[in-house]
């Protein structure tokens, strides 16, 4: 990977995040990196802003517990000297019951000195809590459920 390639940096993680490589994966996460999910409720145990690669980590390991990619497909859609914006329909396994979602996720993804430090994640997340619920959650272990 050539230096300071934004777009190469996060192609390299999604392969790192596909594998379900954390070790990888923080190879390319800055020391300050920030993750934004932002989703309209609290339908996952983790909206809101983590901030700091051992809470990245922590993050990262939680969600990995709960569910898997069968199949994710990254696409840049756009790319500049240090932000890559990118598109990445899903299909994720909910590991307990092996039941399958699909969607896309939308990330906004900064780059310094081939580290990303920022990511801005966004998600349909009425689609989510409805699956949750078809698998026979209530609503509120819908709104906590991982």
């Amino acid at each position: 990977m050539k230096q300071n390639d934004p777009e190469a940096v996060v192609a390299a993680f999604y392969t790192a995040w596909l594998a379900r490589d954390v070790p990888a994966m923080l190879a390319y996460i800055a020391n300050d990196m920030q993750l934004s999910q932002h989703f309209e409720d609290s339908a996952l145990p983790f909206p809101g802003t983590t901030s700091g690669k051992d809470a990245f980590k922590a993050r990262i390991e939680m969600i990995f517990a709960d569910w898997s990619f069968d199949e994710a497909r990254p696409k840049t859609l756009l790319a500049d000297e240090s932000t890559v914006r990118a598109s990445c329909p899903f299909v994720l396994r909910h590991i307990a019951t092996g039941e399958t979602f699909e969607g896309t996720l939308r990330h906004v993804w900064r780059v310094r000195e081939d580290r990303i430090f920022q990511c801005d994640e966004y998600l349909d997340v009425a689609r989510l809590k409805a699956f949750l619920r078809l698998l026979g959650l209530p609503a509120n272990s819908a709104d906590s459920a991982g």
